[in-house]
């Protein structure tokens, strides 16, 4: 399966492209910081579901995933915090982090009863 066309990946990918436009707006001193670890934590995302994909131990790339989102999800709260983003970013942001949760959640419960099916 391509890994452009996992419904996961094109949202994460979209979450990206939203924090790198909100980013302009962010105060300078944390626009090149907390901004770019936004940025880069994403972009580990994405490679880590593209890992996960191909990986014959999905379960545990998949684990990796959500251990990644973790950190997105922290740095979020951060800027949240920090007043960096507009109420409607916010909501925004909000629902696409918990969407990408649900979907890693998904993919992790379908690998979880194929392995189980196989015993």
């Amino acid at each position: 399966m391509n890994y452009e066309n996992l419904p996961v990946y094109k949202s994460t990918f979209d979450l990206l492209v939203q924090v790198y436009r909100i980013s302009g707006n962010m105060q300078r001193e944390y626009r090149f910081t907390l901004a770019e670890q936004m940025k880069l934590q994403l972009q580990k995302l994405l490679v880590l579901i593209y890992q996960a994909n191909i990986s014959d131990d999905k379960l545990k790339a998949i684990g990796l995933c959500r251990l990644q989102l973790v950190e997105v999800r922290l740095l979020f709260q951060v800027a949240q915090e920090l007043n960096q983003f507009k109420d409607k970013q916010s909501a925004s942001l909000s629902i696409k982090v918990s969407d990408i949760s649900k979907q890693l959640g998904q993919w992790e419960s379908y690998f979880k009863k194929q392995s189980e099916n196989k015993k």
